[in-house]
């Protein structure tokens, strides 16, 4: 008797979440997905940059790059039909670095040329949509707070471009940057020194609402109310003076100096790294819920990566002035790449008595910055260090979608050619050391 043979359904493929596509050079894209067709018509300036998104739902996301920007834009979104989409949100890279540097000199000629120097922010590329927070994490020394400043203008760059809400401000001047001071704000790092002490609450956060002419005169004072109330500080709060405050209410009133202005973009500088972790709950809940309400964008700079985890969407890490990886906060957390942030990333305590930390512990001593190892400056620390590590700096390449690495282990022509590394190596070395051998020489 012959077996019955089954019939075998073919698989049906799933329908991705999201198409992205960018516009061409008049500024039209056509996107596809599922049932939805849809035809993207953008205005501006360089259309050729704009990304389009079309989910699965049928809404359809337009960003604008920063050094593009969407104000003076115009968008419109029609279906195979002809009929307008209305379901379409705009938004933009509210900032964007490129290769950005900054360089402290450390020893000069007479003439002043610099011969030496320390690279706090070595070639820092990152870009930031509006509305989001990235966070920027490495242990202290790597940069962090250096590259906030910069952004802020508050150090000029040695290097590289940064774009703000479609417009250069790199070697913008300190008057032709005024435009901008209300639209970028700081949170200081230390909330006992960077309050004047002779000033109350009050006309600490309404200086800058008088400077920038942000409400007319007679409103000031109940403006300045309204921000209190809204960052948690009670309205007896206005004719006090700093000292008469604990560490979190000062934080609160640095963080209302700062959103008096009505900022787009927010850098925080370890906001809550000197306050305990009750009060930092209270800080870090008050930032989402002013980001939700305001649509504010951070740049949150720390190093306690459970607070990271909590308030950002996105995770650059930092070693030494370099970024050495880059991606979405669960991405990064759940599939750290770089052998730097998986070390790092170790040491964050988990809640739970049942499980068993598997902490890494690095070697070696951290270099100096002023005079940094060859190719990859995580090398003298890393296990996993080749010698084509020792000579070769990493390429910054996109290993998965959105997460960007800056390791060997994961550049295919490294891996594939490493006999070839491993042999220039040898004669590098074996140079180097002929080269010793000429100048003792010389010398007796």
């Amino acid at each position: 008797m012959a077996k019955k043979t089954e019939k075998i359904q073919p698989v049906a493929t799933q329908q991705p979440e999201q198409v992205v596509t960018f516009t061409d050079a008049q500024g039209s894209a056509n996107v596809q997905l599922g049932k939805y067709n849809y035809t993207v018509k953008v205005e501006c300036k360089s259309p050729e940059k704009v990304e389009v998104t079309l989910f699965n739902d049928g809404s359809v996301k337009v960003k604008f790059p920063a050094d593009v920007g969407k104000k003076n834009s115009k968008v419109s979104v029609v279906d195979s039909n002809g009929n307008e989409v209305e379901n379409v949100i705009v938004k933009e890279d509210i900032l964007e670095v490129r290769n950005l540097k900054k360089y402290f000199p450390l020893s000069k000629t007479l003439l002043g040329k610099t011969l030496t120097s320390l690279k706090a922010v070595d070639d820092v590329s990152f870009k930031l949509e509006e509305g989001t927070t990235i966070g920027v994490v490495g242990e202290s020394g790597c940069g962090k707070t250096t590259l906030g400043r910069t952004i802020l203008k508050l150090y000029e760059s040695d290097g590289g471009s940064i774009y703000f809400m479609g417009d250069d401000i790199t070697h913008l001047k300190r008057k032709q940057m005024l435009k901008y001071r209300t639209d970028i704000q700081l949170i200081f790092q230390d909330p006992y020194s960077s309050l004047p002490p002779r000033m109350t609450v009050g006309n600490i956060i309404a200086e800058a609402v008088r400077v920038h002419h942000i409400v007319p005169k007679d409103q000031v004072k109940d403006y300045v109310h309204d921000i209190m109330k809204q960052c948690g500080l009670p309205r007896h709060f206005y004719d006090r003076f700093p000292h008469e405050f604990s560490g979190g209410q000062r934080q609160r009133i640095c963080i209302a100096r700062a959103l008096a202005v009505k900022p787009r973009l927010v850098i925080c500088d370890e906001p809550v790294s000197a306050l305990d972790v009750s009060i930092q709950a209270q800080i870090i809940n008050l930032l989402k819920k002013l980001q939700k309400t305001k649509g504010f964008s951070y740049v949150f700079i720390s190093h306690d990566l459970s607070v990271v985890k909590y308030i950002t969407d996105k995770i650059m890490v930092m070693y030494l002035g370099n970024v050495m990886e880059t991606g979405e906060t669960d991405e990064i957390f759940d599939n750290p790449l770089h052998p730097y942030t998986k070390a790092l990333f170790s040491a964050v305590p988990v809640p739970d008595p049942d499980v068993k930390m598997e902490r890494i512990i690095l070697g070696g001593d951290i270099p100096s910055p002023a005079n940094p190892p060859k190719g990859c400056k995580f090398h003298t620390r890393c296990s996993q260090c080749m010698d084509v590590c020792k000579f070769k700096t990493p390429q910054y390449i996109e290993h998965s979608k959105n997460h960007f690495v800056a390791c060997h282990l994961y550049d295919n022509e490294v891996m594939s050619n490493l006999d070839k590394y491993n042999k220039e190596y040898k004669e590098m070395l074996l140079e180097e050391e002929q080269k010793a051998l000429r100048n003792e020489k010389k010398q007796g």
